[in-house]
C-alpha cells in the first residue's frame, strides 16, 4: 500500500494521494498510522496547506515518537515556511528520541546542519528596512500580530512604535491579551485615528475608555464600541460619557451597540456631547426607543449630523419628531423597528433627506451611498423598504418623490396583488429612476403596479428582480420599452422562463437604437435556463459582465455554446455553484481578448489544468478569485497565476 501511495505522489496526483492516504489511515491502527501520515503531510505541503500538514506530522510523532520520519517531515515543513529555528528545535528533539541505528537519524543530522546554516544567513528585514516600508507592512497585520512583533526585540519595538500609519486604525477584539495592550497603549494612542472596540473582556474595555478619558486618544475621529456580551455598570457608562466629552472636538463618526442588560447612554446625551458628529450608528434593539431617547430639545440644534442609523425597540413617530427637529441636516438615514406612523414623519421632518433605508428587519445598516445620492441637490433619491404593512404610507412617499428618486428597493412580498391592482398609483412616472429592486411572490404574477412604473419610466437602466412566478409580463414590458443596461434575475423556476428570456435577449440583440445605452450586464441565479437562452444571450455582442449562479438545468454543452460565442466586449465573468463548469470552459474564457476579471466559487469539477490554461492565455486578465473549488485546484495553479495577474485571491475548500 505504501508503494502505491508513493507512486501516486511521484505522478503529482495530489488529490488522489490525499484520498488514498486518508483511506489507509482509517484502516490502520496504533503506530502503523505513523508510517502513513508523513505521506499525507508531504502532499498537503505541496498544495500549500501547511496548517493541516503540520498537524499530520505532529500526529505521526505522537503515535510513534521513536520513528524519524515524523520529525523529518515536520522539520522540513518548518524549513519550507522559513522557520529555521523551529526546524532546528524539531531535529534536536528527533535526534534525542530516535535510535542512531534508524536510517533517518543521519538525514536529521544533515537537515539540521542545513537549517542551522540557513538560520545564520537570516536577515532581520524589519531592522534594516526603512521605517516607511515597515509601516506599510505593519498596516496589513491584525493587532494581535502587531503586539507579538513588539515583543520580538527592543529594536523591533522601537521601530514599530515609530510607525505612524500602523496605529492609525486600532481594532481591539477578544484575541488581544490585556497586559500586552496596556504596556503600549499610552504610546500608540496618540496616533490612533479610528478606534474599534469589540470585546467581551471588561478589563480591556475599561482600560481603553480610561485612556480616552485621560486624553490619550487626541486624534481619534472614528469610534466604535460594541459590548452586547459585556455587562456594563453605571460607572463604566459614566466613563464612556466622559470619554465622549474628552474627544468631542475630533470625533466625527460613532458606532454604539449594546443590549438591554447594560446601563445605556441616551441619544440626547450623545448629541449634546459630540457637536461635530457627522455619522451615528446607535443600536439598542432590545430597549424601547422612548427609554433611550433622552431629553429634548437640545440647547442648540445639531447641524453637523448627516448620517443616522437607528435600531431600537418600538420606534414611534411622535417620539422621533424631537430627534429629527434637533438634527435638521440628516441626509442619509436607516431606521428599524418602526410602527406605521414613522414614515410620514420622517419624510416631512427631514428636508435634506436623500437616502432612506426603512424597516429592513435584522439587516438595518446604512451602506455607502451611490454617486446618484449626491447628483441632485434636493429631494429623496434612494429608498429601501422591507415587509412594511402600511402600503398607503409607502406609496404616498413614492408619489411625493417621483421627480427625485433614482434608486428603489421594494421588498414587500407580503402585499397581495389584488390590493395593488385597485389602488390609484399606476400612473406615477419616475422621471429620474435608474435602478429598481423588487421581489414577486411565489404564488402570484408580478404586481402590475411595479410593471406599470417600469413601463412608464424612461430613465430606468437597471432591474434586479427575484422570486417571480410569472415573467411573461415583465419580459413583454422590457421588450417594448427603452433598453436596460443591467438585468439581474433570481429564483425564476417556472417552465415558461426559458421561452420568455430567449424572447427578451433576441430582441435586445436585434434592435439597435443609437440614443440608447447598450445592454452590458446580466446575472442569472437559481433560474431555469437552457441552450436557447444562452444562444439568444450570446448574440448580444455588447455584453461586458456575466454572472451565472446555481443554474442546475444547464449542461456542459450549453456552457460550451455560450462561452464559445462571447465577443471581445466581455470583461467580467462570475461563476459559482455550477457543477457543469469544467476545465474546457476555463480554456474558452482564456481566449476572450477583453477578459479582465474572473470570479470562480464552489466549482467542483475544476483542476489546475483548466486554471493554468485560462491564466496563460488571457492577456488582459488582472483579477482572479478562486474560492472553495475542487480539490484538484491547488497552490500549483495559484502560484502560476500570481506570476501573471495583478490580484489573485485563493481559498481552498480543504484548507
Amino acid at each position: 500500500m505504501l508503494d502505491e501511495i508513493q507512486t501516486v505522489i511521484d505522478h503529482r496526483d495530489d488529490g488522489v494521494a490525499i484520498e488514498l492516504t486518508s483511506t489507509t489511515i482509517g484502516d490502520f491502527q496504533g503506530p502503523k498510522v505513523a508510517t502513513v501520515l508523513p505521506f499525507r503531510t508531504y502532499t498537503r505541503a505541496i498544495q500549500g496547506n501547511y496548517d493541516d500538514a503540520v498537524k499530520d506530522a505532529q500526529d505521526a510523532i505522537t503515535k510513534n515518537p521513536t520513528a524519524a520520519l515524523g520529525y523529518l517531515r515536520l522539520g522540513s515543513l518548518y524549513q519550507m515556511q522559513g522557520k529555521q529555528q523551529s526546524a532546528i528545535n524539531m531535529y534536536v528533539q528527533g535526534l534525542q528520541s530516535v535510535s542512531v541505528d534508524d536510517r533517518g537519524y543521519t538525514l536529521m543530522l544533515e537537515d539540521k546542519a542545513i537549517a542551522t546554516k540557513q538560520n545564520e544567513k537570516r536577515v532581520d528585514f524589519i531592522t534594516k528596512l526603512p521605517i516607511e516600508v515597515v509601516d506599510q507592512i505593519m498596516i496589513l497585520l491584525p493587532l494581535v500580530t502587531k503586539l507579538n512583533c513588539l515583543g520580538v526585540s527592543a529594536r523591533w519595538k522601537s521601530k514599530i512604535l515609530g510607525c505612524e500609519k500602523t496605529w492609525c486604525y486600532l481594532e481591539v477584539t477578544d484575541a488581544v491579551v490585556h497586559d500586552e495592550l496596556a504596556a503600549v497603549i499610552s504610546t500608540i494612542s496618540t496616533q490612533v485615528g479610528s478606534l474599534v472596540i469589540k470585546t467581551k473582556k471588561r478589563q480591556i474595555l475599561e482600560t481603553l475608555v480610561s485612556r480616552v478619558c485621560a486624553g490619550s486618544f487626541s486624534k481619534v475621529k472614528s469610534l466604535e464600541i460594541s459590548f452586547f456580551m459585556t455587562p456594563i455598570s453605571s460607572t463604566t457608562a459614566e466613563r464612556i460619557s466622559n470619554a465622549f466629552h474628552q474627544i468631542n472636538t475630533t470625533l466625527t463618526s460613532l458606532v454604539l451597540s449594546y443590549s438591554a442588560e447594560h446601563r445605556y447612554i441616551t441619544f440626547s446625551d450623545i448629541l449634546a456631547s459630540l457637536p461635530n458628529l457627522r455619522s451615528l450608528v446607535y443600536s439598542t434593539p432590545a430597549i424601547p426607543f422612548t427609554t433611550i431617547v433622552g431629553t429634548f430639545p437640545l440647547p442648540k440644534p445639531h447641524y453637523t449630523l448627516v448620517d443616522l442609523d437607528l435600531n431600537a425597540g418600538s420606534i414611534g413617530g411622535p417620539d422621533l419628531i424631537p430627534v429629527l427637529q434637533a438634527c435638521p441636516r440628516i441626509a442619509h438615514m436607516a431606521i428599524n423597528r418602526c410602527n406605521n406612523s414613522v414614515l410620514d414623519i420622517v419624510d416631512s421632518n427631514c428636508p435634506n433627506l436623500k437616502k432612506l433605508v426603512y424597516n429592513v428587519g435584522g439587516k438595518c445598516s446604512l451602506a455607502p451611498c451611490d454617486q446618484s445620492v449626491t447628483r441632485y441637490p434636493s429631494g429623496l433619491q434612494e429608498f429601501s423598504v422591507w415587509q412594511h404593512q402600511s402600503l398607503d404610507s409607502v406609496l404616498d412617499l413614492l408619489r411625493r418623490n417621483t421627480k427625485t428618486l433614482t434608486v428603489l428597493d421594494l421588498n414587500i412580498t407580503k402585499l397581495s396583488c389584488e390590493y395593488l391592482l385597485v389602488i390609484p398609483y399606476q400612473d406615477m412616472e419616475f422621471t429620474r429612476l435608474e435602478k429598481i429592486t423588487f421581489q414577486g411572490r411565489i404564488d402570484h404574477d408580478i404586481p402590475q403596479l411595479i410593471l406599470q412604473w417600469i413601463s412608464n419610466c424612461r430613465t430606468l437602466t437597471d432591474i434586479n428582480a427575484s422570486d417571480l412566478y410569472g415573467i411573461a409580463d415583465l419580459a413583454q414590458v422590457l421588450v417594448n420599452r427603452r433598453r436596460l443596461v443591467s438585468l439581474s434575475l433570481k429564483r425564476l423556476t417556472t417552465p415558461t422562463v426559458p421561452v420568455h428570456l430567449s424572447q427578451l435577449f433576441r430582441s435586445y440583440a436585434a434592435i439597435f437604437r443609437e440614443k440608447e445605452p447598450p445592454f452590458q450586464n446580466i446575472a442569472l441565479q437559481f433560474c431555469r435556463v437552457n441552450r436557447d437562452v444562452f444562444c439568444a444571450l450570446s448574440s448580444i455582442k455588447t455584453l461586458k459582465s456575466i454572472t451565472l449562479s446555481t443554474l442546475d438545468s444547464v449542461s456542459s454543452f450549453d456552457l460550451d455554446y455560450l462561452f464559445g460565442s462571447l465577443g471581445e466586449s466581455t470583461t467580467d465573468i462570475h461563476l459559482d455553484h455550477m457543477d457543469s463548469v469544467a476545465d474546457q470552459h476555463l480554456s474558452m474564457l482564456g481566449s476572450l481578448k477583453g477578459l479582465r476579471n474572473v470570479h470562480l466559487e464552489f466549482l467542483r469539477s475544476l483542476t489546475d489544468t483548466g486554471v493554468m490554461r485560462m491564466t496563460d492565455n488571457a492577456p488582459l486578465l488582472d483579477s482572479l478569485t478562486i474560492k472553495y473549488c475542487g480539490r484538484e485546484v491547488t497552490s500549483r495553479s495559484i502560484v502560476n497565476a500570481q506570476k501573471k495577474i495583478k490580484t489573485v485571491v485563493f481559498k481552498s475548500l480543504y484548507s
